[in-house]
């Protein structure tokens, strides 16, 4: 009998599914099931001035991490009563970075009166870097007696029931006139795949310029080249499969030129799986739309001349 019970077990043993090493893989919750209270009537603290939680923390990981890679200093980031805006330049100044959050579509979010602070990207880069697949949800917060000094950002992880926050001092930095371009003023706007675009500025980096050619009765044309010797175009042969939408006049002809180290940070930030590209003589604009219109990425960049 005792033999019998032995030998049980160790069938049992050996027929039980070997456990995997490590944290089991967490189960992402779908959106569906995340309670979306938008803006609320009263803060959940009420020493607190503003209040914002998001079911998703890496968009804002993502989106940090791109203004890092513009090299930028200082964020400028206002707080309105159903809304968030987050505007910055890069060191050249000739890149322009704003991001629009619908606060009615967030988790939760609450402000008293609308004001803006300034931080610096690098003390948020190191707080965001903290970031992974197991955090639910990012929090920040605003206190009534020092929202002009600092503000809270809590990264929360429920699995875990681990609540790590930070506190940042806020920078001096004065908000500066960051231009934002009307998107009616487009010439022409089109639609890419994120990848896509990422891949052709990644495989054109030999080239210092990108320059958009559209011809009306043409097709829209990209073309890129190195040192006047090697000369590259990509045509768009079928104006559905970018959206094309045109206000080019009969025979008018539009040619912009574009730094391409201007757009790479933002095609590198995989985020949504389209681009936006709106463009007319003086500027392009490049826009994602992250989720119902929740967060909305755009950059603006001047259009240049080959001698510049």
């Amino acid at each position: 009998m005792e033999q019998e019970l032995t030998n049980t077990l160790y069938t049992t043993k050996q027929n039980k599914p070997r456990k995997k090493p490590g944290r089991p893989r967490k189960v992402i919750k779908p959106t569906s099931d995340v309670v979306i209270s938008g803006v609320l009537d009263r803060p959940n603290d009420t020493n607190h001035r503003m209040e914002l939680i998001h079911y998703e923390p890496r968009a804002f990981k993502q989106i940090v991490n791109m203004l890092k890679h513009y090299f930028v200093d200082a964020i400028f980031i206002h707080f309105d009563i159903d809304y968030v805006s987050i505007k910055s330049h890069d060191h050249t100044k000739t890149t322009s970075i704003s991001i629009t959050i619908d606060c009615n579509k967030i988790s939760e979010y609450y402000c008293k009166e609308p004001f803006t602070i300034s931080v610096r990207c690098e003390y948020l880069t190191k707080v965001l870097a903290t970031i992974t697949n197991s955090h639910d949800k990012i929090a920040l917060s605003s206190n009534i007696d020092s929202y002009q000094s600092c503000f809270d950002i809590s990264l929360i992880d429920d699995d875990a029931s681990i609540h790590d926050k930070f506190t940042i001092d806020l920078c001096m930095a004065q908000p500066e006139n960051i231009s934002v371009v009307e998107l009616n003023d487009y010439l022409i706007k089109f639609t890419m795949y994120s990848k896509a675009l990422k891949k052709f500025i990644n495989d054109t980096l030999f080239s210092k310029m990108l320059t958009i050619e559209k011809q009306d009765g043409n097709y829209l044309k990209f073309k890129t080249s190195y040192n006047h010797k090697v000369a590259c175009t990509r045509t768009f042969c079928n104006d559905n499969s970018i959206n094309l939408d045109t206000k080019l006049e009969k025979h008018e002809y539009l040619n912009v030129n574009l730094k391409i180290e201007s757009i790479k940070p933002f095609s590198d930030a995989i985020i949504t799986d389209v681009v936006n590209i709106y463009v007319n003589t003086r500027n392009v604009v490049f826009e994602k739309i992250i989720g119902d219109h929740i967060i909305t990425q755009r950059i603006h960049t001047d259009v240049i001349n080959y001698g510049q």
